[in-house]
Formats: structure tokens, C-alpha cells, sequence
């Protein structure tokens, strides 16, 4: 039924939107016995109540050291280096709405970053209407020895889309990038984002990720460490209340000697909210001296709240350090205790405490701008 509704134009499709769309039907729509959508409501997404559309999604960077192009023309400038890419990143994609978004999605672009960056580049995505699709799709080039901060920020005005996002980062040996992602959304929309990054010899990948609860979020973030001594960090938080729903899919690949890897992950569920996270590990038999590690923790407030985890090492490895953990947790009643004893109302405490526990990433930020941007997701 979802697919069905999508637009069959009469245009030249290239052989990797072709390939893509086949890829999509042959896996097919996900249902609650799809087991990365075990938690995840979808019937109103698969009725698509929506319109794929173009013209409502605008980009724009902050950096002239940081190059823009539609695919179009980052195609016909590099060539192979696009086209091989976009075959390696599809051979092995296999999230039907990643297929989805690179097989109808239409604002595709790549971000080449050929130089170190010093001051934080800020990147912003804007979708504005009403009942739409939305299917953005972002390259990014990260080259040998370069390092850069990103401070990214996705607004999605209006209700009743569906925002399906897909970003690919491809970190080159002894590079270093780091995304500070923002999502905030009107309550009456569904986001579904696909991140995935490649990080080869010495690299360093760092995502640290707030998202406002909306109608439906679900958020699935893959790394590939491919080298020796690639490293990768993820960590992010979600203040959800009313009726939200919000997932995390996190998977990190060790496929090389002496790699690291941190997952962090934990938010609020106020009121009705539910939440889930599903991280992975996987280690491969050559990953031999590994060290990985994935924590992830909920807070409950209310009657109706929900919550799952699920953690899920793959080790195939023998000489490796590969942990997890994952609570599940009210608000502390001592805690409120101390609080109310001195002369702060009990609404209050609830909101100090719940701000304290989504700030746990952000001590080690200094720039005012990315600080005041999760401040302000978590305050609301």
C-alpha cells in the first residue's frame, strides 16, 4: 500500500535509483514482526496520507569552506568517486525507507569538506508544508586529515508529513568529524532518519544527537569502522511527552584490529510517551583487540509511560572488550524529597531533575550556539 502511493514518473532513472526501488519492493513494507520495528507504530504511515513534493526543503551552510552540490553536479564533477559510493552504500542497505529515500527521494545532496574547519560549521535543513513527503538525502566527503564540527539543525514546520531522511558520511584515515544534530518537529509529524558512516584508518566519528518528542521519530544511526585504530562515538538524548513516539536503532561494525566504539543513549517519556532503543554491537573474527561499549537508560514520569531496550552484542572475536548496560527508571523520590525540603515546588523538582538527566553530554560543549540549541530542547 505505502509504495503504491509513491509518484511513477516518466523520466531516465539512473541504474542506482532503479536498483534501489527493486531493492525496497523485494524487502517490503516493515511490520511489528520485523524485528527493528518491533516497537514502532507504522499503520498510519503505510496508509500515506501524504504527497511526495520537492520545492517545500531548503538547505543551507554557514562555511565557504565547506562545498555544496545537487548529485547532479557532484556527479558529473567527480564521477566515480559519486557513482562508486552511492553502488558500495546500496549493496549493502537493506532499511526500506533508506531504499525509499534513494530510490523517489529528489533533494539529494554532497558536502565535500577538503579542509580543516576551525569555527563550527552549522548546517541547516527546513521543510515547511503541510501533508507531505519529504525524502532529503545528504553526501558527505570527509578528507584525509581534515577535521571539522558540524552543528546541524532540522526544522520541520507544518503537521501531517512524513520527513524521510537518509545522510551518508564518509570519514577518510586520520580525519575527524563531529555532528552535533538537532531535530525539532511539530508535534503532528512523523520523522524517520537513516544516518550511516564509513570510518577508515585513525579516523574519528563523533554524532551527538537531541530530538523534541514528535508523533512518531525513529532514529537509525550504522558505523562501519574499517581500519585499524577507527573510532566512533554516539551518543544522544529525547524529551518526549504527550503521546510521542520515539526509537533508536543504533548498530556499530568492528571489522578491523584495535577499533573503539561508545554508544550513550537515554531520554524522557513523560505523560503517554514510549521509547525504545535497540543498539548492536558486532565484532568480526579479524576485529582481534576491540573495545566497545553501549549504555542506554530511560526515565518514566506518569502512569502511561513506556520504554524498551535492547541491547544485542554480535562478538565473534576472542581478544576484546564489548559491554553494555540499560536501566529503566522513575523519577528518585529522595531526590524530590531533597528538592521539596528546600522550599522548591514539587512541578518544579520533576523538571530539574529531568533536565539534569538529559544534560549528560553536555559539559564537554563549549560553543555557546550548539549549547543553547540542546538547552533549549531540553527545557521545553
Amino acid at each position: 500500500m505505502f509504495l503504491e502511493k509513491l509518484p511513477k514518473k516518466e523520466e531516465i532513472l539512473s541504474e542506482s535509483r532503479i536498483r534501489a526501488q527493486q531493492k525496497a519492493q523485494a524487502i517490503g513494507f516493515p511490520t511489528r514482526k520485523t524485528e527493528a520495528f518491533k516497537y514502532v507504530p507504522l499503520k498510519e504511515v503505510e496508509r500515506g496520507n501524504f504527497s511526495l513534493v520537492e520545492s517545500c526543503y531548503s538547505l543551507s551552510c554557514s562555511s565557504d569552506k565547506v562545498q555544496i552540490f545537487s548529485m547532479d553536479q557532484a556527479i558529473q564533477k567527480y564521477g566515480v568517486l559519486i557513482t562508486n559510493r552511492l553502488e558500495k552504500t546500496l549493496d549493502k542497505e537493506e532499511s526500506f525507507f533508506s531504499l525509499v529515500n534513494r530510490g523517489w527521494g529528489r533533494d539529494s545532496y554532497c558536502i565535500f569538506v577538503n579542509e580543516s574547519v576551525d569555527e563550527i560549521v552549522t548546517i541547516k535543513e527546513k521543510c515547511i508544508g503541510d501533508n507531505m513527503m519529504v525524502c532529503p538525502q545528504l553526501q558527505f566527503f570527509i578528507a584525509r586529515g581534515v577535521s571539522a564540527t558540524f552543528h546541524h539543525q532540522i526544522e520541520v514546520l507544518g503537521s501531517g508529513n512524513m520527513i524521510n531522511r537518509a545522510v551518508d558520511v564518509s570519514v577518510e584515515k586520520e580525519a575527524a568529524v563531529t555532528f552535533y544534530e538537532m531535530a525539532d518537529a511539530c508535534t503532528e509529524n512523523d520523522l524517520f532518519f537513516h544516518t550511516s558512516a564509513t570510518i577508515k584508518k585513525r579516523g574519528k566519528y563523533t554524532h551527538r544527537s537531541g530530538t523534541l518528542g514528535c508523533k512518531l521519530f525513529r532514529n537509525e544511526i550504522k558505523t562501519y569502522l574499517l581500519e585499524k585504530d577507527a573510532q566512533c562515538v554516539l551518543e544522544g538524548f529525547w524529551n518526549g511527552s504527550n503521546d510521542n513516539d520515539i526509537h533508536h536503532h543504533v548498530h556499530c561494525s568492528h571489522l578491523a584490529e584495535e577499533t573503539k566504539s561508545r554508544q550513550h543513549y537515554q531520554g524522557v517519556c513523560d505523560e503517554a510517551a514510549r521509547a525504545s532503543f535497540e543498539g548492536q554491537i558486532y565484532v568480526d573474527q579479524i576485529a582481534q583487540k576491540t573495545d566497545s561499549y553501549q549504555l542506554s537508560k530511560h526515565l518514566l514520569i506518569g502512569d502511561k509511560a513506556r520504554a524498551f531496550s535492547k541491547p544485542n552484542l554480535e562478538v565473534f572475536a576472542d581478544d576484546v572488550i564489548a559491554s553494555h548496560g540499560a536501566t529503566i527508571s522513575e523519577l528518585n523520590e529522595e531526590e524530590l524529597f531533597y528538592l521539596t525540603s528546600r522550599g522548591i515546588s514539587k512541578e518544579q523538582a520533576r523538571v530539574l531533575l529531568k533536565q539534569g538527566f538529559l544534560s549528560f553530554f553536555l559539559d564537554g560543549i563549549e560553543d555557546l550556539q550548539v549549547l543553547n540549541g540542546f538547552n533549549r530542547l531540553i527545557k521545553q
